[in-house]
């Protein structure tokens, strides 16, 4: 059986420890870069890391979000999980709020200015962090691939870092290296290919069945390395 997203998703729903920690993993640093941005400013700042707990605690509670999420329609979790993110930011907002006015306190720092107002911005700051961790995860897949090839192709993976990680251009590279400009921009075309199949696979975990999604999201992902 082909593991999905879903496949996680229904393990940490159950309980289990290693879906768990890949949900956790795949989906926390696409959870905090969107209550970061929310609440980037005011005493809210603080209550990041209890907002992520509480998203986390939603979804794997008995009868929670991913449980209701598996049983039901639900097409792309990306959207879903955007949802329940939101959701959680509100609740957090609304208790801070009626927090303040039970004490009067003026000069408590609570001037969240209606976020849900920013919306559009923050679900762009959702898609950037959600785009990040494929391409974090397609780094590991292809990486984790190239160790079981060789060297070649654990230098090809280094390539892509230099090029894509620290900005410089394959003559740069080839120079460093020492190797012939054109066999190195081979090399790179090659990396690149490897790196797309990575993707693909990524991509099919996370966008199962859905193939004009995916279509779509590798075009826009495969941009942002292209030369």
């Amino acid at each position: 059986m082909d593991v999905t997203c879903w496949t996680v998703i229904r393990g940490a729903a159950d309980g289990r420890d290693d879906d768990i920690a890949r949900f956790v993993q795949a989906y926390g640093p696409v959870v905090r870069a969107y209550l970061e941005s929310r609440w980037r400013r005011g005493s809210l700042r603080e209550h990041v890391d209890d907002a992520i707990q509480e998203v986390f605690l939603a979804c794997f509670d008995e009868g929670g979000v991913l449980v209701r999420a598996q049983s039901s329609r639900v097409q792309a979790f990306r959207p879903f999980l955007l949802g329940v993110v939101r959701n959680i930011a509100r609740r957090t907002e609304a208790a801070q709020r009626k927090r303040a006015e039970r004490e009067a306190d003026v000069e408590s720092g609570f001037d969240i200015a209606d976020p849900d107002g920013d919306e559009k911005r923050l679900s762009r700051v959702f898609d950037r962090a959600w785009a990040a961790s494929l391409i974090r995860e397609t780094v590991g897949v292809q990486a984790e691939r190239a160790k079981r090839m060789g060297a070649d192709a654990e230098r090809r993976v280094e390539l892509l870092r230099l090029r894509f990680g620290e900005g410089l251009k394959v003559r740069d590279i080839a120079e460093r290296w020492g190797t012939d400009l054109k066999a190195t921009h081979h090399e790179f075309e090659r990396a690149r290919g490897e790196f797309r199949t990575a993707l693909i696979e990524v991509m099919r975990f996370h966008y199962p069945g859905e193939s004009r999604s995916v279509d779509k999201e590798l075009e826009r992902l495969m941009e942002l390395i292209a030369g």
